[in-house]
Parts: C-alpha cells; sequence; structure tokens
C-alpha cells in the first residue's frame, strides 16, 4: 500500500507533519523513543514534563536541562517534527517557564503545546515562541462544557479526515 500523505490538512501543513494526529504529552509516561516513533509514523510526538524520566529533578535548572537530553535523544531518532509540552504556572516572574523556553529556543524545538488555565498571561509566551519560529498549541487546562464541545468539535473534524485516508477507508 502506498504511503499516504494529507497534504490538505490545515493541521498537517501547520505542523509540518502526514497524519494529523497529536500525541498526548503524558508527564512520566513519555521519553524520546515513544516521541520518535509517534513523529516517524507521520504525526507529531510530544515531550511531557518529566519525559524519560523516574524521579523528581532537585530544581528548576535540573528539569530544564533533563528536557534538553531528552529533546536531543529525540533528535537522534528522527529528523521529523516533535514537539514540548510547555505549563505556564501564571507566576510572574516563572522561573521554570524561563528555563524551559531558553532550552526550546536553543535546542530548536519546531512545536510548543503551551497549557494554561486562562489565555492573558499566556499571550506573551506564545508571541514570544511564534517570534523564535515555534509552532504553538494551546491548550486550556479548565474543562468547561463549551471547552469540552471545541474539542469534540475538533475530534470529528479529525475522524472526518481520517475518514478521506486510504488505510481507515479499508477499515470500515
Amino acid at each position: 500500500m502506498e504511503k499516504s500523505t494529507n497534504n490538505s490538512n490545515r493541521v498537517c501543513q501547520i505542523l509540518k507533519i502526514e497524519k494529523p494526529v497529536i500525541q498526548g504529552a503524558l508527564f512520566w509516561l513519555t521519553d524520546a523513543k515513544l516521541v520518535a516513533a509517534v513523529s516517524e509514523a507521520g504525526g507529531l510526538g510530544v515531550l511531557g514534563p518529566h519525559a524519560g524520566q523516574n524521579s523528581l529533578p532537585k530544581d528548576d535548572v535540573e528539569k530544564a536541562e533533563r528536557m534538553r537530553e531528552e529533546i536531543r535523544k529525540v533528535k537522534e531518532l528522527t529528523l521529523k517534527p516533535f514537539g514540548i509540552k510547555i505549563l505556564h504556572s501564571g507566576k510572574n516572574p516563572d522561573v521554570q517557564l524561563e528555563l524551559m523556553l531558553k532550552v526550546v529556543y536553543e535546542e530548536k524545538v519546531p512545536v510548543a503545546v503551551v497549557v494554561y488555565d486562562g489565555q492573558d498571561i499566556c499571550e506573551n509566551t506564545i508571541k514570544d515562541l511564534k517570534s523564535h519560529g515555534v509552532t504553538v498549541i494551546y491548550s486550556q487546562i479548565t474543562v468547561t462544557p463549551d471547552n469540552a464541545r471545541k474539542a469534540l468539535e475538533l475530534i470529528l473534524l479529525l475522524l472526518q479526515e481520517w475518514m478521506k485516508e486510504e488505510i481507515f477507508q479499508s477499515i470500515i
């Protein structure tokens, strides 16, 4: 079967991926191997905050450096796009955020999934990421009926796109 791509899908175009699949950035369960495998399969692999780790870091500097190492491992395994989950605490200044952004910029991570419970404080972070050429996916933490409806609409849109793919047509 010929490898199918979906260049007409907006999600794929924006993220520069083949399939409109974004792997969840599970805190402790993601690692470079999983992220690279998802990216190699045509989706977007995303490193979680404690990716590849089995113990808590002693401080924010160690946490950022551990993430740097995991990013480098991903890059050894794939040349395809991947992302990193960025947690925005809402603190001002947010030392952990600043350290993680520094790593993202220095390691040239192509995509950031920014998570925060409210967009106001996050706007500057998103603008800063974009100014460094990072594609941003914004994810709100609070689950409200409106957020749930929007998420369902996105899932339905993705399913509709998947239905067009040959591989999914053979399943139906």
